[in-house]
């Protein structure tokens, strides 16, 4: 289960550290700390399951006003928990409200939780990401709210020492798709700690697949050849790019969010 998020207190240091051009912005981004769990094929229902026990154990906690996070699901990420830490400094604290929250259920308990969950996974995986809003385009269009619930990820693995450049061309695809006035966005994070950088990840929202391919169709539509070129150019940086999605899972996340909530 998700034991992880306070382990990885003590595993932090040992993670690759990339920090690429966030640094520069005039303000100190948003961070989330996520925590990814591959589970059993046969075993999903009993995951879910511990999972909603895990959900009212936190609840119960003393300080459960100090824990947030969001669950996605989906076949290529598994389960995915996002957690805002607010910066590298709110690192610690997330892991201190964790650690207090876990152990107010008692240690027997909390112990036999983790073991019951544990036998559900098969591996886990955690990193943080920094959103770039520099590099984002109507990033309140997808918000991590359950009102548009579907989320498509590219994970951009760059090459080495092609940050910069690739900065470039997220930020040309800003203003090509300002010109051409379209009207959903994205959201680009930079892992900033992880295990295979560097890394940019782009998040796009919608209701379901269908819709998702069908703005995509139109959009590429509108761009024509300068969409073509500046896809290239992004291809040509890339080590490997990856493409998933998922769902947000509104009965598996603390709080759960609604259409309203932002974060």
């Amino acid at each position: 289960m998700k034991r992880l998020m306070y382990l990885a207190l003590f595993a932090t240091p040992f993670l690759g550290l990339a920090v690429p051009a966030v640094a520069q912005e005039t303000k100190p981004p948003q961070m989330y700390f996520i925590m990814q769990e591959h589970v059993k094929p046969s075993m999903m229902a009993e995951y879910e399951a511990v999972s909603k026990e895990f959900i009212a154990m936190m609840a119960a906690a003393p300080n459960a006003a100090s824990i947030q996070f969001t669950a996605i699901s989906g076949p290529e990420i598994g389960y995915v928990f996002a957690t805002p830490v607010g910066g590298f400094d709110g690192l610690a604290k997330t892991f201190e409200n964790w650690e207090k929250a876990m152990m107010a259920a008692g240690p027997e308990k909390l112990a036999a939780l983790l073991e019951k969950g544990g036998k559900t996974v098969d591996h886990q995986t955690s990193f943080v990401l920094a959103l770039r809003e520099d590099m984002s385009y109507l990033p309140e269009t997808t918000a991590l709210t359950a009102e548009h619930p579907l989320r498509i990820y590219h994970w951009w693995y760059l090459k080495p020492g092609a940050e910069f450049a690739a900065e470039a061309v997220a930020k040309a695809y800003v203003d090509l798709y300002k010109k051409h006035k379209i009207e959903t966005g994205w959201r680009i994070y930079s892992a900033v700690i992880g295990a295979d950088l560097p890394m940019l990840l782009v998040v796009e929202t919608a209701d379901d697949m269908a819709q998702y391919h069908a703005r995509v169709q139109a959009i590429n539509a509108k761009l024509g050849e300068e969409g073509k070129k500046l896809d290239a150019k992004a291809m040509s940086l890339a080590r490997r790019l990856e493409i998933s999605h998922g769902y947000v899972r509104p009965e598996l996340s603390f709080p759960q969010p609604t259409s309203t909530s932002s974060r």
